[in-house]
């Protein structure tokens, strides 16, 4: 990559402790690092090329197919599998799509390894008419790559840059793909979300345990849950855990890894993040928040302090000063930081605290207090609207509208007044 791994590390807990700068009293504990090479445990490859020669990989800047099936970050699992693969894609006739003239069918192919080596493999397609063609063929793909536990269409009528489509068609009898991190299994749907990096993340699922078993708490949630890694991992005996997750998919999957394990204290719920609460507040919460970091209303679900969030480092402030509202605790700290570096080759990684994250000193700090304690996260841009809308000062300079010109406005009847007679004359 141009860049030895130590210093990639050394620049990510770097950047970290520089965002966390406000709780300076954070113990920072060794850095979580991942295999330079062969990490990946999930391609997404764009079709291009031709039907007997196609290339798995990315467009270029003409849109012509870019072969990168011997990427050096993808599994050795997955890379080998690729000349299957594409050999099935000319005997199935699966034209690759076109992005500039907009002909062709297969979209995109999407291969997951799992840790025991198993595959599953997702078929992005324009429509359903080359699905009599790919069942035909695929039992020979199957005898080809015994490995192949799991294969489904996905259907993206859509000339859209998007990676999928909403409907999902199976075509084997297994539906789900079972991921084994220690002594837990996972189940991973077709859509289903699941971190690339298997051995950062069984690290990343190890940390939050042991933070969870210290403070012993009663009962835990899982928010943004996914298929259930966080609960399922902090599950123990006489434990109350609750995930939410807002797909469907995912929960099931989740539910389905609970009922093998013999976890009757573990449940899973579809339903937005934000938006859970109600008087049976958890003594825990873990929240593991997509990209744009944890809603502030996430940080008040929780009866007492201990908190688990794992967030990308520009997200990771926004967490810890949502979070710090909630604790009836003093002082500025944060018990356990860390830093997992989860892609290689990139700038890429999480930030994982836990403990008693809050603000509150000698005096109650407002919010601007807080906002200017923390300006290494730079401000949120403001939205089109705010953009484009007149100042405060020039709205209230503006003359008010009249009643009758804010119903002409709003297509309103007018209202019908009495037209006054007009003066009689006497006569002389």
């Amino acid at each position: 990559m141009g860049v030895p791994y130590d210093a990639q590390l050394a620049g990510k807990v770097t950047h970290a402790e520089q965002l966390l700068a406000p709780w300076a009293d954070a113990e920072w504990l060794p850095p979580m690092a991942s295999r330079p090479e062969a990490f990946r445990n999930k391609a997404k490859m764009v079709v291009g090329g031709t039907l007997e020669a196609p290339t798995l990989g990315i467009l270029d800047t003409e849109r012509r197919g870019v072969d990168l099936s011997g990427c050096g970050v993808l599994a050795e699992g997955l890379r080998a599998a690729f000349p299957a693969i594409a050999a099935f894609i000319t005997r199935a006739r699966l034209m690759p799509y076109d992005v500039p003239a907009r002909p062709g069918e297969l979209k995109n192919v999407l291969l997951t390894e799992s840790p025991d080596g198993r595959l599953m493999l997702r078929l992005v397609l324009r429509s359903t008419e080359s699905l009599s063609r790919i069942r035909k063929h695929l039992p020979g793909l199957l005898a080809e790559l015994p490995r192949l536990a799991v294969v489904s269409a996905n259907l993206l009528p859509e000339h859209k840059a998007v990676l999928e489509g909403e409907m999902e068609v199976p075509l084997t009898a297994d539906e789900a793909l079972a991921m084994r991190l220690d002594d837990v299994v996972l189940h991973l749907r077709p859509g289903s979300f699941f971190q690339t990096n298997t051995e950062v993340a069984a690290g990343l699922y190890r940390q939050a345990r042991e933070w969870i078993d210290e403070l012993a708490p009663a009962s835990v949630w899982d928010l943004y849950c996914g298929v259930g890694g966080f609960a399922l991992h902090v599950a123990a005996r006489g434990r109350r855990v609750l995930g939410i997750e807002t797909s469907a998919a995912a929960v099931e999957s989740a539910r389905l890894s609970a009922a093998e394990a013999a976890l009757a204290d573990v449940a899973f719920e579809v339903g937005d993040a934000t938006a859970v609460g109600g008087a049976d507040a958890p003594d825990a919460v873990i929240v593991n928040p997509p990209r744009r970091g944890l809603a502030r209303s996430c940080a008040r679900r929780s009866r007492r302090p201990p908190s688990a969030p794992s967030c990308t480092r520009a997200a990771t402030p926004r967490a810890l000063r949502a979070i710090s509202r909630r604790c009836p605790r003093c002082g500025p700290v944060a018990s356990g930081s860390s830093t997992c570096s989860r892609r290689p080759g990139t700038t890429r990684s999480w930030c994982c605290c836990s403990g008693c994250v809050n603000l509150r000193g000698p005096r109650a700090r407002r919010e601007d207090d807080i906002r200017s304690e923390t300006s290494c996260v730079p401000p949120p841009r403001p939205s089109l609207s705010s953009r484009c809308s007149p100042s405060p000062s020039r709205r209230a300079a503006r003359p008010r509208r009249s009643p009758r010109r804010a119903l002409i406005r709003a297509g309103a009847p007018l209202p019908r007044h009495p037209r006054p007679s007009p003066p009689t004359r006497s006569k002389p």
